[in-house]
C-alpha cells in the first residue's frame, strides 16, 4: 500500500508528497509541462516520490487540490 493511499489528512503530507499527488491527478500530459519547467534533481525527487505511490486516496487528491487553490487565491 502507498503511502498517500493511507494518508488520511493532507496537513499529513509533506510538501513533496503533496506536488506528487498534484502531479498524479492532473494527469501525465499536463504533469509534463510542469516539470519541464523543474530542475533535473527536482524533477527525480518528485518523480521516485510519484513512484512510491501506489494509490492516490480521492480524498487526499481533493484536499491537496483544494489547498493549492486556496494558496494561489490568497497570492492574487
Amino acid at each position: 500500500r502507498g503511502l498517500v493511499a493511507s494518508a488520511t489528512k493532507k496537513s499529513s503530507l509533506t510538501g513533496r508528497q503533496k506536488a506528487a499527488v498534484f502531479l498524479i491527478t492532473i494527469g501525465s500530459e499536463r504533469a509534463a509541462g510542469i516539470l519541464k519547467h523543474l530542475s533535473e534533481r527536482e524533477i527525480e525527487a518528485l518523480s521516485a516520490e510519484m513512484a512510491s505511490l501506489w494509490k492516490v486516496n480521492s480524498d487526499t487528491a481533493d484536499g491537496v487540490v483544494s489547498e493549492l487553490a486556496d494558496r494561489f487565491e490568497a497570492a492574487n
